[in-house]
């Protein structure tokens, strides 16, 4: 369980051009920020090749890889190293088409069955 604090960084991990956004507020899962929570991000760093996706607009995205422990059903812990998100289109469409990083293999309780598809590393 993360903290909620306006404002930290995420790493984005989607081929749309962003490197990195920042928290703005949280959309569903109003609690924590764990992996499946959608939230409203700031884009901040902007790739100059690919852009998608303009510096400073706000957009929705998806935690895939948070750096808190989780417990598994086996008696393992994982933890990673980041907090890392992918980015979201209005209608909860991926704005990217490809997914370059590791990916929670929990999405698939919150519906994002499509990110778990096109990945090719999941835990």
């Amino acid at each position: 369980m993360l903290v909620l604090n306006i404002g930290k960084k995420f790493i984005v991990i989607d081929n749309s051009g962003v490197r990195f956004a920042k928290l703005i507020s949280v959309l569903r899962n109003k609690k924590d920020l764990d992996v499946g929570t959608v939230i409203l991000v700031a884009i901040g760093k902007v790739k100059k090749k690919r852009r998608m996706i303009k510096k400073s607009s706000v957009t929705r995205s998806v935690i895939v890889r948070s750096n808190n422990n989780r417990f598994m059903l086996g008696g393992h812990i994982i933890r990673c190293d980041n907090k890392a998100i992918i980015l979201l289109k209005e209608n909860g469409d991926l704005l990217g088409t490809r997914i370059l990083g590791l990916v929670s293999s929990s999405l698939r309780f919150f519906g994002f069955t499509k990110i778990l598809s096109i990945s090719n590393y999941i835990y």
